[in-house]
């Protein structure tokens, strides 16, 4: 048996090394062979064989590169897409779980100033201060809490052409969030992630994790999530609350934050639920 992991060629951090590693020993103790790609031309000048390729990315276009020449994906490349853009997965979760109020931003293929009755809108169903995020963002980055309607006109202009959601201020979490982690259908961990200098808990942000064990209620959700977006392995969000509210869903969630709380390789739990799956 033979897997393929690919990773970012423009992205290492301590939490993508700590990833690669920790598959490392435990494709190397299971004896599967293993091979480390990390864009779609290292795979496309050889077309190597494998069974599966464990997919720690967001590229779409890569993943479903890969699926069509037979390769079997662990996110496949439709559950990267509607995970990566937080609209899709907000869409893809309307009635299925509690969200903050939303509203994207409308399509304009030139920058022009947002219409009066759109501005009016929002204010009225979320009020300020409110938060935007760019549809795609990743690690905290691109996220804002916005004050006023001048800050929103001033971050329109920004990112009116990578689009962004628009979402209500969940005071009662400033700086927490609780992440379930989701592999092979079932929450295996949770974690709560905590930053005292920021609203946004990100850890690559400062924040701090540590292991947390929320109502039932939130499993459901998470496990309702994973699935409405054809998730085999993914951090699900939400924010600290008695009761689950979602944030966002990450695809490819770092295992560091996992290793440190519970001194546990989430690698092997994914591993094994892969060789069940195949």
């Amino acid at each position: 048996m033979r897997a393929l992991v690919y990773q970012n060629a423009y992205y290492k951090t301590a939490s993508t090394i700590h990833q690669k590693n920790s598959l490392a020993n435990v494709l190397t103790a299971k004896n599967i062979d293993f091979l480390f790609i990390n864009s779609i031309a290292d795979f496309l000048k050889e077309r190597p064989l494998a069974d599966f390729c464990i997919f720690l990315d967001k590229d779409y276009y890569a993943a479903s590169t890969l699926e069509h020449y037979g390769i079997k994906v662990y996110n496949n490349c439709h559950a990267i897409m509607y995970s990566d853009s937080k609209i899709a997965s907000y869409i893809k979760c309307l009635n299925l779980v509690d969200m903050p109020d939303s509203i994207f931003s409308p399509l304009r293929y030139t920058y022009q100033p947002l219409q009066a009755n759109f501005l009016s809108y929002i204010n009225q169903k979320l009020a300020y201060p409110l938060v935007l995020k760019a549809d795609k963002s990743s690690l905290g980055k691109d996220v804002y809490l916005v004050q006023n309607e001048q800050e929103l006109i001033l971050l329109d202009k920004i990112y009116f052409e990578k689009r962004y959601i628009l979402q209500e201020y969940i005071r009662e979490s400033a700086g927490a969030s609780v992440r379930a982690i989701v592999v092979g259908g079932k929450v295996v961990h949770f974690l709560k992630y905590t930053n005292a200098k920021d609203f946004r808990s990100n850890k690559e942000l400062g924040g701090q994790c540590a292991p947390c064990n929320p109502s039932a209620e939130f499993t459901i959700a998470a496990q309702k999530v994973a699935k409405e977006l054809g998730l085999f392995y993914c951090g699900v969000d939400f924010f600290a609350l008695p009761a689950p509210k979602l944030i966002e869903v990450n695809s490819n969630a770092y295992f560091l934050g996992i290793s440190e709380c519970y001194n546990t390789n989430i690698a092997e739990t994914l591993i094994a639920k892969i060789l069940q799956d195949l």
